[in-house]
């Protein structure tokens, strides 16, 4: 399972800044009528998502951050983060991003391999049985670092670690132009953000295999987001899902066939 959650933020008294379910604080929802892939039932996200687009690969794996409360999702961690009109995943899954996705399972452009291929997130089988779909996203840009995510957005202050205590892009000083995997070169987290200081570390400076995590950012046009697991996994498909990593279907629709 993800496991890159690593404290609770205590609650706020402003509900603009975190939502809080039976004392868990979480991630605000964005309005229904702001973000057009809020809570669509199957039916809906099948006629959302192109006959072509679901014939690309995705992949699948379960988060751990991802709480259920009162029938409601709630989202304890920052990845993915779903605030600033974009769901970005740049705070876990750190050692699947350094690599590229398997073979057969690979976006259409050669040099940028995860570009084009869908994520989804499901939660833990101990918040909801069967689990429920959390997001589902096609990544739309790749970063190589914090810098760069920071500057190919556009700034994103709602994602931001600096004043979020959910953000998950680390904002840049001037030395990150030469030295993009260093925590020197980025502004300092809250002192309440749901990642400690180690983790902080961990976002920004590790790599896998040599190489460094790719940040993934989904194409609005082709995000989706749940506020409650309206959409869920068989129940033969979710008694089948017996480990913890992640999965990858070379199509789309081999998932979409699988939901309910």
């Amino acid at each position: 399972m993800s496991q890159c959650h690593v404290r609770e933020p205590s609650p706020r008294k402003d509900c603009s800044v975190l939502k809080t379910i039976d004392g868990l604080a979480g991630q605000p929802f964005p309005a229904r009528e702001v973000f057009r892939g809020m809570d669509n039932p199957l039916p809906i996200l099948r006629r959302n998502i192109p006959a072509k687009l679901q014939q690309r690969p995705v992949y699948v794996y379960v988060l751990t951050t991802v709480k259920v409360r009162n029938g409601s999702f709630v989202q304890t961690g920052s990845a993915p983060n779903f605030q600033g009109s974009y769901i970005s995943l740049c705070t876990c899954k750190h050692k699947d991003r350094a690599s590229a996705p398997r073979s057969g399972c690979r976006g259409p452009d050669e040099a940028d391999p995860w570009k084009g291929i869908w994520v989804a997130g499901l939660c833990s089988r101990t918040e909801s049985r069967p689990r429920g779909l959390f997001y589902l996203m096609l990544v739309g840009q790749t970063f190589a670092s914090h810098a760069e995510c920071w500057r190919g957005l556009g700034g994103p202050s709602a994602k931001s670690a600096h004043r979020d205590p959910f953000g998950d892009i680390y904002e840049p000083l001037v030395q990150a132009d030469s030295a993009p995997w260093s925590e020197r070169s980025y502004k300092p987290h809250l002192a309440e953000h749901c990642h400690n200081s180690r983790a902080r570390k961990y976002d920004i400076v590790t790599s896998h295999y040599n190489r460094h995590p790719q940040l993934l950012v989904g194409d609005p046009k082709q995000s989706f987001l749940w506020s409650e697991p309206r959409v869920t996994l068989t129940t033969a498909a979710d008694s089948h899902w017996k480990s913890a990593h992640h999965r990858f279907y070379p199509q789309l629709e081999d998932l979409l066939s699988i939901l309910r």
